[in-house]
């Protein structure tokens, strides 16, 4: 961390999505006690630096919340696969990666409560994955702007 180049907020970004993605194991692991997870995320640096830190931090996390919870009913399962394109140097995971990125870009344009886009390609995307779906739902969380300022 004393670095010239250390950067904090990447460091951040790391924790972050590590600590979500531990919450999203535990969470799967206490639903469906599967025997293999695997994890695919885009190239990015929040998973190229620090040596794939973040693919660390988060089994170890999850590892602990699980002993935690006294749920351990097979310590060998599940059994975690992580990667992202061309990690192995040959596999892209293109199928893998597009759809989460254009719904996170759908989710970002989105104006709410209206249901308008300012990209139109994000309309076939919303009528073909979210309105006929029978297991996807977009939800708009408000809070209360007073209980922010205290």
């Amino acid at each position: 961390m004393r670095r010239k180049k250390f950067n904090a907020k990447l460091a951040r970004q790391v924790l972050l999505t590590s600590t979500f993605a531990a919450f999203l194991f535990l969470t799967l692991n206490q639903l469906k006690e599967p025997a293999y997870i695997r994890w695919i995320t885009d190239r990015d640096a929040t998973f190229e630096k620090y040596n794939e830190v973040a693919f660390d931090i988060a089994f170890v996390l999850f590892l602990v919340a699980r002993l935690q919870s006294g749920a351990v009913k097979n310590p060998n399962k599940p059994q975690y696969i992580f990667a992202y394109p061309f990690m192995d140097g040959k596999t892209d995971y293109a199928e893998h990666v597009r759809l989460p990125d254009y719904l996170a870009g759908l989710c970002a344009d989105i104006k709410l409560p209206s249901m308008e886009f300012t990209h139109t390609k994000f309309e076939k995307i919303f009528g073909s994955a979210i309105i006929n779906s029978t297991n996807n739902v977009v939800l708009q969380i408000l809070g209360n702007p007073e209980k922010n300022n205290g």
